[in-house]
């Protein structure tokens, strides 16, 4: 299985593309799972998780493996993850 279909930032960060999320929860935790362990293998250290709000119900498996969240904007909640103990997060 492959990752989640994401894009970079400068400072070490993965953000995995919206529209790529699976839409069912359950689909959604075993692709998360496959992603992150790739993800930390390439050294990525920090996931952002832009959760659109149709998809919401995806916010509880991301919680269950660690993510938080970070802000909120109208229709999605961006939700982040430490890949790297001490990783910088920036405030919104």
């Amino acid at each position: 299985m492959e990752p989640i279909a994401a894009t970079t930032n400068p400072f070490g960060g993965i953000i995995p593309k919206p529209e790529a999320l699976e839409p069912d929860p359950a689909a959604f935790a075993e692709r998360l799972r496959v992603s992150l362990a790739a993800w930390q293998d390439e050294g990525y250290r920090v996931v952002w998780l832009e959760v659109p709000i149709a998809k919401a119900a995806l916010i509880p498996v991301a919680a269950e493996v660690g993510f938080v969240f970070h802000h909120s904007g109208d229709g999605y909640l961006m939700m982040t993850l430490q890949l790297e103990e001490g990783a910088y997060v920036p405030a919104h």
